[in-house]
């Protein structure tokens, strides 16, 4: 393979993403893939396979990428990406390491020899999660660690929100630390001695229990009974993009299964308003908390447009009459794969009885939800029934 010789380190950035291919990432890291009929489809850096293996897609030379760059896009779980951010979520990387990392695996061998040698990694059964209750002690022990830091205060408080409402979301900027001290600090603070079942912790091999740590912003994902039963992290990758993750800890940065780790899955996000009967879904934890604090509705976020099963339970629990989906004001495929959704969504929110619209407003306006509320107010949105 040639060595090129690059200006700056953007330009050989944006070479590995438009030549490396996603064929062969997975091969490097023993991600299973399959084709079917056109359509190539892989095993989810995030939750895994779904059985059949066919919620995660990626396309070579995606239409999308101007650069000629591989996407991939999990329907179930929301996560998506290029080469950089499969290699972030599948080994829980920070963006400058997926790039070491990327290069690694361009420099190795010839991609037409990775791809003859695809290969399953070794299986190991993470352990089941812990109850909630023991996720939400253990994560608000974890978030009381770290503090916001100014610029990621005033990206909230231009958002919207005020110092009050930050402090009660609970977010937190986590840093790159001792992740055994600080599990030493949270088991003090709570009196557990065993994080097994708690997704970013983890056994050593000396048998200590760690926790993984990242420069990333720490967003408590809410149960409809308020507990913290995840976390997810928005991570500024260094091309100013952010990248958002769960935070798991099945696999070290190599691709090994790490002992006693475990993973979320795709988990829903509420904010209850305890006298209002109408839910608004969207996509988006802090879209959803600063949403909802406009409108003082019930709001969901999911974790991706095509992971809305579970909604029509939750409306039901929560007694909600009606239904507002209010996703971003995409354009293009995205915009045909969300109305598809939508449909699939409202058809089933119907069978339990409700009423279901969808929000629309003028996308000069704002593409999401909170940004029109935070520019123009509810006044700018506009409900629309889904035949």
């Amino acid at each position: 393979m040639l060595v090129k010789t690059y200006r700056n380190s953007m330009d050989e950035k944006a070479s590995i993403r438009a030549g490396l291919r996603i064929l062969s990432v997975c091969a490097h890291l023993g991600i299973p893939v399959k084709k079917v009929g056109s359509q190539w489809f892989m095993k989810c850096p995030v939750h895994g396979s779904d059985g059949k293996m066919q919620s995660c897609h990626f396309m070579e030379h995606a239409p999308a990428a101007r650069d000629g760059a591989d996407l991939w896009q999990c329907e179930k779980c929301g996560a998506s990406g290029d080469v950089f951010t499969l290699l972030m979520m599948a080994l829980q990387l920070n963006f400058p390491q997926a790039v070491e990392k990327a290069k690694e695996i361009l420099g190795m061998k010839s991609e037409r020899t990775i791809l003859s040698v695809v290969k399953t990694p070794e299986v190991r059964q993470a352990p089941k999660l812990a109850t909630v209750a023991m996720r939400d002690k253990v994560y608000k022990a974890l978030l009381s660690l770290f503090s916001l830091g100014d610029q990621q205060k005033e990206n909230l408080l231009r958002r919207g929100f005020t110092e009050e409402e930050i402090a009660s979301f609970g977010y937190s900027q986590m840093c790159y630390q001792d992740g055994i001290a600080l599990t030493k600090q949270i088991a003090k603070v709570t009196g557990i001695s065993s994080f097994t079942g708690i997704p970013g912790f983890y056994q050593t091999k000396n048998g200590q229990w760690a926790c993984k740590t990242h420069n990333a912003l720490l967003i408590p994902v809410r149960n409809v009974n308020g507990k913290i039963y995840g976390l997810r992290l928005r991570i500024s990758a260094v091309n100013g993009e952010r990248v958002y993750a769960w935070y798991t800890s099945l696999r070290d940065k190599n691709g090994s299964a790490l002992s006693g780790g475990s993973s979320p899955g795709a988990l829903l996000h509420t904010v209850r308003f305890l006298h209002s009967d109408t839910l608004w879904i969207t996509e988006g934890e802090i879209k959803a908390d600063r949403s909802s604090l406009a409108l003082k509705q019930n709001f969901v976020s999911v974790p991706g447009v095509g992971n809305w099963r579970l909604i029509p339970d939750l409306a039901e629990h929560i007694k909600a009459k009606h239904v507002v989906i209010a996703y971003d004001q995409d354009s293009g495929k995205t915009a045909q794969v969300v109305a598809k959704h939508c449909k699939n969504l409202a058809n089933a929110l119907y069978q339990k009885g409700l009423s279901v619209h969808t929000a629309i407003w003028r996308k000069e306006n704002g593409k999401g939800i909170d940004d029109v509320l935070n520019a123009y107010g509810s006044s700018a949105i506009s409900l629309k029934p889904i035949e």
